[in-house]
């Protein structure tokens, strides 16, 4: 199982996403619970942290480590 946010972006550009079978993706930024948090297809990373955890994320530089953090606890916000 892989979990993280806008996973298809990271998946192609490590150039793994036709190796990766979709029904082993979960995806916050794809999770229709989450859509009404953005203003587009797909909800930013930091407005979900804010609106539905409560933190604040990436003020300062890029870290992965925080986002895959926060996108876990995204995930398991939701999990059925």
């Amino acid at each position: 199982m892989l979990v993280g946010h806008d996973v298809r972006h990271d998946l192609a550009a490590l150039e793994l996403l036709d190796e990766h079978p979709g029904a082993r993706v979960r995806d916050t930024a794809r999770f229709s619970g989450y859509r009404r948090y953005g203003h587009g297809p797909k909800p930013a990373l930091r407005v979900l942290a804010r609106e539905v955890l409560g933190v604040e994320i990436q003020g300062g530089a890029h870290s992965s480590l925080e986002d895959a953090r926060v996108a876990m606890l995204l995930f398991r916000r939701r999990k059925p």
